[in-house]
């Protein structure tokens, strides 16, 4: 997965949250973050880093647990 592209997957649902926000109701946006935070996020950097062959699919569950993925901070974000 290209760094740029990696870079739009996570930004451009950020900007969509914020439309709903301002145009929307509160509660939806708050139930939207988490679904970004605890879903969308791990299974974005799980699909990078499978990709890249720093993980294997079998330990990917372990992406879910909240911080697990700043131990791959370096081939996320900077590769």
């Amino acid at each position: 997965m290209k760094l740029y592209i990696f870079y739009l997957l996570i930004i451009i649902p950020l900007g969509l949250m914020v439309l709903i926000a301002l145009f929307g109701h509160p509660v939806f946006f708050m139930i939207l973050l988490l679904v970004y935070a605890l879903l969308y996020r791990p299974l974005i950097h799980i699909k990078k880093l499978i990709s890249m062959g720093a993980i294997k699919s079998k330990e990917s569950w372990k992406l879910f647990i909240p911080f697990m993925e700043l131990r791959y901070f370096k081939d996320l974000y900077l590769n």
